[in-house]
């Protein structure tokens, strides 16, 4: 493709100006015109630039406007920032605005930060602030993290210092993960610290595994997140180690949550592995909630294994979570052989729960096999409405069968007739 030959500017006129940055815009392709705009603002000075943007509203056509006005204001902020902010904060509230003063915002930050950051302070609060402050962080960790690191730990707490340190903790501190865990460990206890540790915990895992876990372990009863997040992702490197790192916590609910988000996190990598070493557990709460974990896993690939193990399980609300996840999963592959198993197990809501689950799986793709398995639900209530609720379906896909079998069957007469939408 030709290229456009550099546009002259015959400084200080705006109006000549602009009126040849049109012709050039308008005889450029679309892929020229990108290149076109940034040459022809590199040329320009700084009473030129503000001439200008103070012009373009009423000289240029509609969808050269903000392309132009991005490249101008990210021009003039590089030598003025605070005039390029002061022109960009007169501009009418909105879309356009706000895309604007994030260019200003980043062009800013990179030459005088805590400029920027009072600017950005005086911005009205919503999505566009929020926005432009996380990425603002992002950008800090990528270019000078220790100084980034430093300022921001004198930032006064509230939304302005939350949103710049969630934008560099979710990049991992950027180049220097050392300033940013000395500042997230610094940070008072609460939901700040959590996050941010939270955002840093992959590689502080890799960097330095005893440090992590040590802090993990010396969080307050109540606060596992850390240490769940740091579990699931030390599983995925070595699960041997994190498997017995978690058993040998001691008993409560801070291990019963990491063997649970652990083993669940190693079934979808090794199945068999994860099973193993829950059978290895002793059968206590904590063993229960982790099995529960590898159940969906498990019935994804062997139905009838997962629920033969399953039936094993002690009567309660742990077994009749798994065994409506089997149903759930089974269902889907072989709805016949989820059905047998069902009717084999002893009725009551259990069960009742197991079926509502399989509906939910079939009344889609095979209600009319779901109006059978509703059939054998004992709750009376619940049993009529997953009847209508299959039945409808039925009806949807396939009027004729579904009305056909409405008409046979022994519904309550007020039933039949809603279906079939009589009086």
């Amino acid at each position: 493709m030709e290229q456009l030959p550099p546009l002259a500017i015959p400084a200080p006129a705006p109006t000549e100006t602009l009126h040849l940055l049109v012709d050039a815009w308008a005889g450029a392709g679309r892929e020229d015109r990108t290149a076109l705009l940034d040459d022809f603002a590199a040329n320009l000075d700084s009473a030129t630039l503000r001439a200008l943007l103070a012009q373009i509203p009423g000289w240029v056509p509609d969808g050269m406007l903000l392309p132009l006005q991005r490249v101008l204001f990210r021009q003039l902020a590089g030598s003025d920032p605070r005039g390029a902010g002061a022109l960009a904060d007169s501009l009418r509230a909105g879309a356009e605005r706000d895309c604007i003063r994030m260019e200003i915002a980043f062009a800013w930050a990179g030459a005088d930060l805590p400029g920027a950051a009072a600017w950005l302070e005086r911005w009205e609060a919503g999505t566009a602030r929020d926005a432009t402050l996380r990425e603002l962080g992002v950008l800090l960790g990528e270019t000078d993290a220790a100084m980034a690191g430093e300022w921001m730990a004198r930032l006064p707490a509230g939304a302005l210092r939350t949103a710049i340190l969630d934008g560099w903790f979710a990049q991992g501190g950027g180049r220097s993960f050392e300033a940013a865990l000395e500042l997230a460990l610094q940070l008072p206890p609460g939901p700040e610290r959590e996050s941010a540790l939270q955002h840093l915990n992959h590689e502080w895992c890799r960097r330095d595994l005893p440090a992590a876990l040590a802090h993990a372990q010396s969080l307050p009863p109540g606060n596992d997140a850390f240490a769940v997040q740091l579990a699931a992702h030390w599983v995925g490197t070595d699960p041997q180690a994190a498997g017995a790192w978690a058993a040998a916590l001691p008993a409560g609910e801070r291990r019963a949550k990491i063997l649970a988000s652990l083993t669940s996190t190693w079934a979808h990598q090794d199945l068999w592995g994860a099973v193993d070493f829950l059978l290895r557990l002793p059968p206590d709460e904590a063993r229960l909630q982790a099995d529960i974990s590898v159940v969906s896993a498990w019935a994804r690939q062997d139905p009838g294994g997962v629920a033969r193990w399953v039936e094993s399980f002690p009567e309660g609300q742990h077994r009749d979570y798994a065994v409506e996840n089997v149903v759930f999963s089974w269902a889907a592959s072989d709805p016949s052989a989820a059905g047998d198993w069902l009717a084999r197990l002893p009725a009551g809501s259990g069960r009742d729960g197991a079926i509502n689950a399989g509906i939910a799986r079939l009344v889609d793709s095979r209600p009319d096999l779901a109006v059978q398995w509703a059939a054998s639900i004992t709750d009376a209530d619940k049993r009529q409405q997953q009847t209508e609720r299959a039945a409808m379906a039925w009806l949807a896909i396939d009027a004729s069968a579904a009305r056909h079998w409405i008409v046979a069957s022994n519904l309550p007469p007020p039933l039949q007739q809603r279906l079939l939408g009589g009086p």
